[in-house]
């Protein structure tokens, strides 16, 4: 099993999750993330790179290394890691609950941020205006910019691409992200003081994996449009769990059900770095937020009043929550961590597997990712009978080639919008 020398291999051999932290971090523009015939973010390298910038960045690549998360918490379950607090909760705002995904509480804990003076700025993703069915780097300053970016974003996005530059910039600020995009965070935190000097809280969401940019493409297809003639993509939002809305240029509007867009089609064609990712689950943020309905197959078939489920891992993230309930900023209800596992069924099950999975992948001499202290075997242990049908699967599929990717680019300048400092 030879382990990945250059971000191309990383890439190539399916262990890249997009999170654009290699290209963020490059000295000068040596990398560049670009969208991928198969639809996905991926780093492109100069070839004049220098060896030793090219092996500083793999060191800090959340795809090939995810350290040890937090230790130093009250409360430890195998299952869902390290945490000070466990609670139900949604935003008191109406609007921000209406327009989040589930109960609004990310979007009402930045804006909390921002209007408390905490930090400067919110480094997170929006929908791209110019391209809507594409995510975009967005640096937000105030309410609004949060306001209009609230919402699920399902598909490649790459927010770390930005991350050296916010750095640079010498102001307090926070970051949203996907559980991949904050485990780099923390590794590039043991190599840059500017990270815990900086960087004053980490905000995750459970995450169902990267879906590709050609499921998106597919779903405007049905409707006869194309990517150019889409005005707006809200996957989610605007309700719980909201249903899709795609407004074309000319007018028209369509909408599908939750069920349709997520159990139906984004979960068609997931990176397969997300299949083998055994932190989907923000263990590396300082607060972890994910829908909080409880049915029998961990899908929301009808509306309903939004609420979201809420881990406070550090002390940091639990302080802060803390403040927010006693601002009025959210409401909150005591949750368990056996309603946590009814909630969110799918997380439960990829985490008892993915022992299996990593040994079917190292069975096919495939390269595979380092995890330290995320209890896999521990896990492993409630679903021992699949462990040997999941690692011949897995080994089955590796062997077929599901873990390689090609990485031409679409569009040689396809690449992350530069950074602008925040007025």
């Amino acid at each position: 099993m030879k382990r990945p020398r250059s971000l191309t291999e990383v890439a190539a051999s399916g262990l890249c999750s997009g999170c654009g932290l290699c290209a963020g971090m490059a000295r000068g523009d040596t990398v560049r993330m670009v969208m991928t015939d198969e639809g996905f973010l991926r780093p492109r390298v100069a070839p004049d790179i220098d060896p030793a910038e090219h092996a500083r960045l793999l060191e800090m690549c959340p795809g090939l290394h995810v350290g040890q998360p937090p230790t130093r918490a009250p409360y430890l379950d195998a299952r869902w890691g390290p945490y000070q607090r466990l609670v139900k909760a949604h935003a008191t705002d109406p609007l921000l609950r209406h327009r989040g995904s589930s109960g609004g509480v990310i979007s009402a804990i930045t804006n909390f941020l921002l209007k408390t003076s905490q930090v400067e700025f919110i480094l997170h993703v929006a929908a791209d205006p110019g391209a809507p069915l594409r995510s975009r780097i967005q640096i937000s300053r105030n309410p609004n910019d949060l306001l209009e970016a609230a919402g699920a974003r399902y598909g490649p996005a790459a927010p770390l691409a930005r991350l050296g530059e916010a750095l640079a910039w010498d102001l307090p600020f926070a970051i949203v992200g996907k559980p991949c995009d904050i485990a780099g965070v923390r590794n590039l935190a043991s190599r840059d003081p500017r990270v815990d000097r900086l960087v004053r809280y980490t905000i995750a969401f459970f995450c169902g994996g990267v879906s590709s940019l050609c499921i998106s493409e597919q779903i405007v297809g049905k409707y006869g449009l194309g990517p150019q003639d889409v005005a707006e993509l809200r996957y989610r939002g605007f309700g719980c769990p909201g249903a899709t809305r795609i407004a074309a240029k000319d007018g028209r509007i369509f909408e599908q059900t939750y069920d349709q867009t997520w159990s139906g089609e984004l979960n068609q064609e997931i990176q397969f770095r997300c299949k083998i990712c055994a932190d989907s689950i923000g263990e590396h943020a300082d607060i972890v937020c994910g829908d909080a309905w409880e049915t029998l197959d961990g899908y929301a078939h009808v509306e309903h009043d939004g609420w979201n489920s809420v881990i406070a891992r550090s002390v940091t993230g639990d302080r802060l929550l803390r403040d927010a309930e006693l601002a009025g900023i959210v409401a909150t209800e005591p949750l368990s961590i056996d309603a946590l596992d009814r909630i969110q069924p799918h997380q439960v099950e990829r985490k008892a597997q993915m022992l299996a999975r990593l040994a079917g992948l190292r069975l096919s001499s495939q390269p595979v990712p380092t995890y330290r202290g995320l209890r896999l075997v521990r896990s492993a242990w409630t679903e021992w009978r699949r462990f040997i049908p999941v690692m011949l699967g897995t080994y089955r599929r590796a062997r077929a080639g599901a873990n390689r990717e090609n990485t031409i680019a679409r569009d040689p300048e396809d690449r992350a919008r530069p950074a602008t400092r925040p007025s």
